[in-house]
């Protein structure tokens, strides 16, 4: 596998995605008579999410870091977390409805 330039640049745009869907797949569940979309918007959720903090601490690990990479990598890794943990509050909070 060859080397990614900037992953971190990738992984702020996977949170970015995983944000999106996390405050989004709410709405998701109202689009047809079953909660497929909802279930679906949360998978992309946690796939963006996780796929983000890998990139943030596995791929990251060879390289040299300045303060810079450092943090953020620190920040990415507090963004990952908040997102996950929203997401999960989020299906625990809606699974009773659905």
């Amino acid at each position: 596998m060859s080397k990614l330039k900037h992953p971190n640049l990738i992984a702020f745009f996977l949170m970015f995605v995983g944000a999106a869907f996390s405050s989004g797949f709410q709405g998701m569940a109202y689009w047809g008579p079953r909660p497929l979309w909802y279930w679906v918007g949360a998978g992309i959720a946690y796939v963006t999410t996780i796929a983000a903090l890998i990139l943030l601490v596995a791929l990251n690990k060879a390289r040299k870091e300045n303060s810079l990479t450092l943090v953020t990598k620190v920040i990415g890794i507090i963004i990952c977390t908040l997102i996950l943990l929203w997401t999960t509050f989020l299906l625990i909070a809606g699974a009773p409805r659905l």
